[in-house]
């Protein structure tokens, strides 16, 4: 969706002073001391993570695209090209919550991977049980999929339980 808002956009921003590794322009009249930056290397503080979120409400405000941050810690583009207008789109929101912040966009999207999109693990609950039911009810051949989207679990844990659920009679629903 944001790649169709953004289609024929040019997107330009200044490089915020923290990225300046990356730059390839720098006069050479300036002392090398001037351009060190300094980066926090720690875990992420609570301030920091209120900022991410911050950035991220004014970003949805922006340009109206839904309140899914799990989206973008699940984003993986199948192709490794720097060039694809996905790839563009997801590097542009990573800068934008970056934006204010002594981090690069590589520990930003660490972050968000690690804080937003790690699949659920362990046991149950009964209302993902009452899910599980009801979906595997109305709809057995996409229910694995569907429930893996919605409850953010394996979908081999999916398969596993169902199996301990109709007691080893799984070929007959699926």
């Amino acid at each position: 969706m944001l790649v169709k808002k953004l289609e024929n956009a040019v997107i330009t921003w200044e490089q915020p002073w923290y990225q300046l590794s990356t730059c390839l322009t720098r006069p050479f009249k300036e002392p090398a001391d001037a351009h060190e930056e300094q980066y926090e290397m720690g875990t992420m503080t609570k301030d920091e993570i209120d900022h991410i979120a911050k950035n991220w409400r004014k970003f949805i405000k922006k340009f109206d695209v839904p309140d899914k941050l799990i989206c973008l810690a699940r984003w993986r583009n199948k192709e490794l090209n720097q060039r694809l207008p996905e790839e563009k789109a997801r590097v542009f929101v990573i800068a934008y919550l970056a934006r204010g912040l002594k981090r690069t966009m590589s520990q930003i999207y660490k972050h968000i991977v690690s804080y937003y999109g790690g699949c659920n693990k362990g046991q149950y609950s009964k209302d993902e049980e009452k899910v599980m039911g009801i979906c595997f009810h109305h709809c057995p051949k996409k229910a694995v999929t569907i429930l893996s989207t919605v409850l953010a679990r394996e979908p081999r844990g999916i398969y596993k339980r169902l199996y301990f659920t109709t007691n080893g009679k799984l070929s007959k629903m699926l």
